[in-house]
């Protein structure tokens, strides 16, 4: 038998419904001890061994790394507000378990990694010993320098949080922009490309020089858009009442963009859609 000593109750009931949830025939007991604290003893016979492990993995991630994370975010950074620290602390989340949604392996990830590697190995080795322990010593022993480690983690979800918040400013700014312009079209179609291909509404392509000319009049320097920028300023500019945008790529960073700006003006529809087949460039 396993023998595990918790600090915390919620940790040792956390560790026994992970063991509960797995749906496999596992003995279990549970109960407390005034020197040692929460004990919990399982059955490790016929190579439950790796769910026990995997049982006090997520016990850490949940209540310890959480708990660090919400820590440091509040301590560190002095962040007060309650739905500022959630998002924090989602980002965080995002970057050690999404390397993938910030489109490269992120550092924090890798730095997540390797901290559970160690402590996956500290717990193989105290249940190989065959004798009781304790979660605490184990973590504290093992994950001492980790928590230095979360404090960089926290301070990268800080700067994409700041970026976040940049950005809603930036497209709220032009929301506002678009509220207090006349349309200069009714309907505005465009295609997903580099840069965006812009029609009129009646299936004319609007060439370089008429986007020039049209753009000429609009302050838009005041939202960092020049001339020279051939995909936002041009639908600012013309501030179409509709606008249809057709492509392959809903998630693309520039549609996107101007999706958040005009919202319920705006449609993205798929390329095989596209009503203007015989003007089209591709």
């Amino acid at each position: 038998m396993a023998e595990i000593y918790f600090s915390y109750k919620e940790e040792a009931l956390s560790f026994c419904d992970f063991l509960f949830a797995q749906n496999e025939e596992m003995s279990v007991q549970w109960h407390y001890h005034k020197k040692w604290g929460h004990v919990v003893l399982v059955d490790e016979n016929e190579g439950k061994e790796a769910r026990i492990v995997q049982g006090l993995i997520h016990v850490y991630v949940i209540h310890r790394e959480r708990s660090w994370l919400t820590d440091i975010i509040r301590n560190c950074y002095y962040f007060t507000d309650d739905d500022e620290v959630a998002h924090i602390y989602e980002l965080c989340c995002s970057f050690m378990d999404e390397p993938d949604a910030w489109g490269e392996d992120h550092p924090s990830s890798h730095r997540h990694r390797q901290a559970l590697d160690r402590l996956t190995k500290a717990f193989e080795e105290a249940l190989g010993q065959g004798k009781g322990f304790a979660f605490d010593s184990i973590i504290k022993f093992r994950l001492q320098r980790f928590y230095d480690e979360l404090i960089e983690v926290v301070g990268e979800a800080i700067d994409e949080y700041k970026r976040e918040q940049d950005y809603q400013s930036y497209i709220q700014h032009l929301r506002e922009y678009l509220q207090v312009t006349p349309s200069k079209v009714e309907a505005l179609t465009i295609v997903q490309s580099q840069p965006f291909i812009f029609y009129s509404q009646k299936g004319h392509r609007y060439a370089l020089e008429e986007i020039e000319r049209l753009t000429a009049d609009h302050p838009l320097y005041l939202f960092g858009l020049g001339k020279d920028e051939l995909d936002l300023t041009p639908i600012m500019a013309l501030a179409p009442d509709k606008l249809s945008i057709y492509g392959n790529d809903p998630s693309d960073a520039k549609t996107l963009t101007v999706m958040n700006i005009f919202q319920e003006r705006a449609e993205f529809l798929p390329l095989t859609k596209f009503p203007f087949k015989r003007l089209s460039p591709f």
